[in-house]
């Protein structure tokens, strides 16, 4: 057994079952989930965080509602283009338009 420290009755029942103690200072703590940065600050609609998302389609007139159902659906699916989108969102064809605009920017991707 290896760990930073044993109380020495504990380390006596583990020497009477033939479990040796090792004593150790480095204490392994599980990192958290890596979340990929945007490269170049593009947003990917598929896996980015609901802010990202929000901040990068300002001015398109898409709701934080609209975003909350983007988020949904596409754990199901990860969306390819902007028709897949538009289509499952219900979106006009100004906002369409809006998006595509993103896209051309390099606001926003889909992978």
């Amino acid at each position: 057994m290896i760990a930073p420290s044993c109380p020495s009755l504990l380390k006596r029942k583990l020497d009477l079952k033939n479990i040796h103690f090792i004593s150790a200072n480095k204490i392994v703590v599980p990192s958290p989930p890596v979340i990929e940065p945007p490269a170049d600050n593009i947003v990917n609609i598929n896996n980015a965080t609901k802010d990202s998302i929000v901040a990068a389609i300002k001015g398109t007139g898409i709701k934080g509602t609209t975003v909350d159902k983007l988020i949904n659906l596409r754990s199901r699916k990860p969306y390819k283009n902007i028709d897949e989108l538009a289509s499952d969102l219900k979106l006009t064809l100004k906002v369409k338009e809006k998006l595509q605009k993103k896209i051309e920017d390099g606001k926003i991707r889909f992978l």
